[in-house]
């Protein structure tokens, strides 16, 4: 039987069942595992990039249209077009999960075709970023898709950093430690709105522009050792004492808070030591371990061997100096051990 005669067999209230099978669709997709996530993500994405090709070959091959702000006009036509029908798609919530990836595949490629559609018709990245806001804040505020969410949040970040490239703009580093601190504060303190996929954006965006720098010189700033870069260090170090003053308040256990106490002064100290990738890293480790979030100790651990490696031979200094920097590392965490042993309760110890 259909929903109206179940309603009906049974005296329920129609409007209370679609309520609770809307908030049953949304758990399922929050609660799937995150490869499977991953994957409609990727595949969503995919699915995007054919159809933002297709109008372009569109345009170009049936319309004549070569560029300019002709193109622009009509490529930002055209992304409405498909932007539209993928809005409602996902505002309806009821199609099944193929109509749902449908609807987020053409809603994306809309988004993006309108963005890069403004920014052919202004001859300007920066119009192509600021047309892009307005789709983010939507999708971020009205639909449940979190897929669509990541991707939309994805499309503009990208477009932001090209603009601020365009624009000559020297403190990429900092403004992504900021949004990297922005996604920790999401997902410690998520408001009503699941805004969960653009704060895992805003968590990556950091080590990812880092590792840009490592490739594209005149992106960001050079790492050298101590003074490049401190800005996004301050940051992240700032960060990481945060979350484990964030661990001190849940406990109670005095030998507990010394530890912590350790634990967050290694960081802080780590932070201004490393280049600011691996700073951000050690951040991304931190939050893991307050979530118990496997994949984000995974992600944490992957790009701080990165960054460790890129570092130490990145470093203009001589074989002896580094192996110097190496033993005091070493001294360090030898000491932070020696005293977590000192300061351990006696049924820890037992």
């Amino acid at each position: 039987m259909d929903l109206n005669q179940l309603c009906t067999a049974f005296g329920i209230d129609r409007t209370a069942a679609e309520k609770a099978i809307a908030e049953g669709n949304q758990a399922a997709e929050r609660d799937a595992p995150w490869f499977v996530q991953a994957l409609m993500g990727l595949g969503s994405w995919i699915a995007a990039l054919v159809i933002i090709a297709f109008g372009g070959f569109l345009l170009v091959l049936v319309f004549d249209m070569k560029g300019g702000e002709s193109f622009g006009v009509a490529l930002c036509v055209l992304g409405l077009l498909f932007f539209g029908p993928g809005y409602f798609m996902l505002r309806r919530n009821s199609d099944g999960i193929f109509a749902n990836q449908f609807g987020t595949a053409i809603a994306a490629a809309g988004q993006a075709m309108v963005a890069v559609g403004a920014g052919f018709a202004a001859d300007s990245v920066v119009a192509a970023a600021l047309v892009s806001i307005p789709f983010c804040i939507l999708i971020a505020m009205v639909l449940e898709s979190r897929t669509l969410q990541a991707m939309s949040t994805a499309w503009t970040v990208i477009l932001g950093l090209l603009a601020l490239g365009n624009l000559k703009f020297e403190y990429p580093l900092e403004l992504t430690a900021l949004g990297v601190a922005a996604g920790v504060f999401l997902t410690l303190r998520p408001p009503q709105r699941d805004l969960a996929p653009s704060a895992m954006v805003l968590l990556v965006l950091g080590p990812i522009v880092a590792i840009l720098t490592d490739f594209r010189a005149d992106f960001g700033v050079n790492y050298t050792f101590f003074f490049a870069g401190w800005g996004p260090r301050a940051i992240y170090g700032a960060l990481s004492a945060y979350l484990f003053y964030a661990l001190w308040q849940c406990t109670d256990d005095r030998q507990a808070q010394i530890r912590i106490a350790l634990f967050a002064l290694a960081a802080v100290v780590l932070s201004f030591l490393l280049p600011p990738g691996g700073s951000a890293a050690i951040a991304l480790m931190i939050l893991a371990f307050m979530l118990g979030s496997h994949l984000l100790a995974l992600l944490g651990i992957l790009l701080q061997i990165y960054f460790l490696s890129k570092y130490y031979y990145d470093l203009d200094l001589t074989l002896l100096t580094k192996s110097m920097v190496l033993m005091a590392a070493g001294v360090i965490i030898l000491g932070l051990w020696a005293l977590m042993m000192r300061t351990r309760t006696a049924e820890q110890a037992a």
